[in-house]
């Protein structure tokens, strides 16, 4: 059976669909919401945009299955949609304060594989729709605009913990937005 997923609610609601679902082994059901265009259908800027949002989930949350792309995808969307962050996802991505990378991959970037291209076009389909739909998407981070690994405590002032999903804790700012 192929299916393709690119709605990010379907993509979180799949597995309840695949119980109630009957699909014959050779029929292909698409699950993309009404507006959003592939990625192949994007024009220069925006495919740029979603490869710097897709490569950031995938070497953020690669491991951390649908629920955790989702939510390091959300968090990037939730940072270019606030005021104290840049204003487009590349931007986001690669901010560095003083000598810190807002994002720890990117500060090996030139050296960072992408080693699991099925899971990555799987990323990068979330990607594309999550980059078009942010603003109707059920935010699962509870409107997260930090995480980190369950591994380590970096021992944040001003935030507040909004969810823990796979191995990576969120948080929002503590200050009205």
């Amino acid at each position: 059976m192929f299916i393709k997923y690119t709605s990010i609610v379907s993509i979180v609601l799949c597995f309840t669909l695949f119980s109630m679902l009957q699909v014959n082994a050779d029929e292909q059901v698409d699950f993309k919401a009404p507006g959003v265009v592939y990625y192949h259908e994007l024009d220069p800027e925006s495919k740029k945009q979603v490869d710097c949002l897709a490569r950031n989930i995938y070497f953020e949350s690669a491991g951390e299955g649908v629920a955790g792309w989702l939510a390091v995808g959300m968090v990037t969307m939730n940072r270019v949609g606030n005021e104290y962050y840049p204003k487009t996802v590349c931007e986001v991505v690669h901010q560095k304060i003083k000598s810190t990378y807002q994002f720890s991959w990117v500060k090996f970037k030139d050296t960072m594989k992408i080693r699991m291209p099925t899971m990555y076009g799987e990323i990068l389909a979330i990607a594309t729709e999550l980059y078009q739909a942010h603003e109707t998407t059920f935010d699962l981070t509870g409107g997260a605009l930090f995480f980190h690994s369950i591994s380590v405590n970096p021992g944040w002032s001003g935030v507040i913990k909004t969810k823990q999903i796979g191995r990576h804790i969120f948080y929002r700012s503590a200050r009205r937005q």
